[in-house]
């Protein structure tokens, strides 16, 4: 578990690096920006609230594709009961 974290972190801050490279004007800006260490917290921390919004945004998705599936079965079946009832 610790080591799946501790790839992920690499994996971020290489992913930083690039992305602070890229969009530095010259090589000194981007080694300045580079080697501050709050940029890789701030980057990791808006990583995880993005991913803890997805998660809860998909609980209301998955919900909506489960109703869509179980209210022609509950139509369904209400019918069925009135049909024997009156029957």
């Amino acid at each position: 578990m610790f080591r799946a974290s501790r790839q992920n972190q690499d994996k971020s801050d290489r992913a930083g690096r690039l992305v602070v490279l890229a969009a530095a004007r010259n090589d000194e800006e981007a080694d300045a920006a580079a080697s501050s260490p709050f940029l890789y917290t701030r980057l990791r921390t808006r990583i995880s609230q993005e991913q803890r919004r997805r998660e809860e945004a998909g609980g209301w998705g998955a919900l909506l594709l489960v109703a869509r599936r179980a209210i022609p079965a509950m139509a369904l079946v209400a019918m069925l009961a009135a049909i024997l009832t009156v029957w």
